[in-house]
């Protein structure tokens, strides 16, 4: 099974549609909650879905921490745990201190990062990591026959996003519509350029008929070692993309995006536009790294569907993950 303590996640969910998992995410009742009754509540659900399936092997979304905490106490000693890290597990200020307490209390489990950059600061610790990035398909990246000049721009505003720059760059923008998805706060919608239009929260549907529709996605984080999940969404369905100036990005997307300084509006609104005039050229090319990652990919997805077939080797450490860290 895969444990997500949030009310949905585009990864978790194709990871575990993927290995074949059932996905628990956090109840509606639980997430409307404030944040102490929110965690209480997803304990609760925790023990419930492990009593419920009795998994083998439990994948876990982290952070947050105390999701760790929970699945330790209640799981089966029999069970396996594999940890999907994301950054903000090792450089979000509200759980970077738990970083190296956590690994230690998962060194005889497999963990996941999105980069290698973060499994050397697992191997650091004594962890062994694969790098899995987010589960890749074809999508939509073949149909051409619905776009428009809409610069899609997919945000949570989250202390990783350059908001007002991408506001900025907007405004420097003027001859291009942009549409920021996610709930942004007022003072947000203040600062908003003539061409910017906020969706909203809007559904699964309602957000890929946006990413079908735009000529781009810009996705933006100032936080280094960070894959976002639109970056991927961008690539899946075929869309050119702007997004930071990281060497873990450069290395994964290639010549399907184009990099600019989060920091700096000047730079966003440059890349935004060189696709905009020659956005054939640069579609074209996201195809292709699309279809490389997949062919990429499908040596970690057996390693991972590997897991729950290997028992566990003498002193609680799985040959599988050992075996999966070393193909990956």
């Amino acid at each position: 099974m895969f444990i997500s303590w949030i009310r949905h996640h585009g990864r978790s969910e194709s990871l575990a549609r993927e290995l074949g998992l059932p996905a628990v995410f956090l109840s509606e009742e639980a997430s409307q909650k404030s944040l102490p009754g929110r965690y209480w509540r997803a304990v609760f659900e925790t023990r419930e879905a492990l009593n419920r399936y009795k998994p083998d092997v439990i994948y876990l979304m982290l952070p947050p921490a105390p999701a760790l905490l929970a699945v330790l106490l209640f799981k089966s000693k029999k069970s396996r745990l594999v940890a999907d890290l994301h950054t903000g597990y090792f450089s979000d200020p509200k759980w970077s201190w738990f970083t190296k307490v956590g690994l230690r209390m998962m060194r005889n489990a497999t963990v996941l990062v999105t980069n290698q950059p973060l499994q050397e600061q697992c191997a650091a610790q004594g962890v062994r990591a694969i790098v899995m990035h987010d589960v890749l398909t074809r999508g939509y990246a073949d149909d051409d026959t619905s776009r428009n000049d809409v610069i899609l721009c997919p945000l949570s505003y989250a202390n990783d996003e350059p908001v007002a720059e991408i506001l900025e760059a907007a405004r420097r923008c003027s001859g291009l519509d942009f549409v920021l998805t996610g709930t942004a706060p007022k003072s947000v919608q203040a600062q908003a350029p003539h061409n910017v239009r906020f969706s909203g929260h809007v559904s699964s549907a309602e957000y890929e008929d946006l990413m079908a529709n735009s000529l781009l996605v810009v996705a933006m984080t100032n936080r280094d070692h960070t894959m976002q999940r639109a970056g991927y969404e961008a690539l899946m369905a075929g869309k050119p993309q702007v997004t930071a100036d990281f060497p873990v990005l450069r290395d994964y997307l290639g010549n399907s995006a184009l990099y600019a300084r989060p920091d700096s509006p000047d730079s966003l609104a440059e890349k935004i536009q060189t696709i905009a005039s020659d956005a054939d050229k640069y579609r074209t090319a996201a195809r292709r790294v699309l279809m490389d990652r997949i062919a990429e990919q499908a040596t970690t997805l057996a390693a991972l569907r590997s897991l729950a077939q290997c028992p566990p080797a003498d002193g609680g450490t799985n040959r599988c993950s050992e075996r999966g860290a070393q193909n990956a």
